[in-house]
């Protein structure tokens, strides 16, 4: 039985191997298919890992608004025809993982591991969240200072959820992903 989530933010990892020499096709049919996505009801956002060599995995991470949308996505027939083009670019079976929650902050791809041990996602978390709520309660504190403490509290968690998402998650994951996925 499924239990995801229907309506919550969903982080979509494709991961597929490339055969050596058709690098350039591969290149290509990300930014076709990027494109149409781009149409598709709920889509958010596309972030590619490229492989360090020949013969590498390319994992793309994909973030829609819900989860039925992705569904929607993954079913329909623009995505079945990409799928098509793909075929003679990749070898071997395509991984994929779809993820709820605070797990799309960490969604490098790790070989056997899905996801990093818990401590680390705490403690990285940690290391982003803290510094982060520092500098945001110092900046908001001139800006917000009139406003009732439920209003400031409520701004401030939702400029560092936002930050801690978009910009100092995603860094530190890629920093530290030696460490997170050993």
């Amino acid at each position: 039985m499924d239990t995801t989530p229907t309506h919550a933010p969903v982080t979509w990892i494709i991961s597929r191997q490339c055969i050596a020499g058709k690098e350039a096709g591969y290149e290509r049919w990300i930014a076709g298919i990027s494109a149409e996505m781009q149409h598709s009801p709920g889509f958010e956002s596309i972030n590619v890992i490229r492989p360090n060599g020949p013969n590498g995995e390319y994992v793309l991470i994909v973030h829609f608004d819900s989860y039925d949308h992705l569904r929607l996505w993954e079913q329909s027939d623009v995505r079945k025809t990409w799928l098509a083009k793909l075929e003679p670019l990749t070898r071997g079976e395509t991984k994929t993982q779809v993820l709820t929650g605070m797990e799309y902050w960490f969604t490098l791809p790790n070989q056997g591991q899905p996801m990093p041990p818990r401590y680390k996602m705490v403690l990285l978390s940690w290391l982003g969240l803290f510094p982060l709520s520092l500098f945001v309660a110092l900046f908001l504190q001139d800006i917000l200072g009139i406003m009732p403490l439920v209003i400031r509290i409520g701004i401030a968690a939702l400029v560092q959820l936002a930050l801690m998402t978009y910009v100092v998650m995603p860094r530190l994951t890629r920093l530290f992903k030696r460490w997170l996925y050993d």
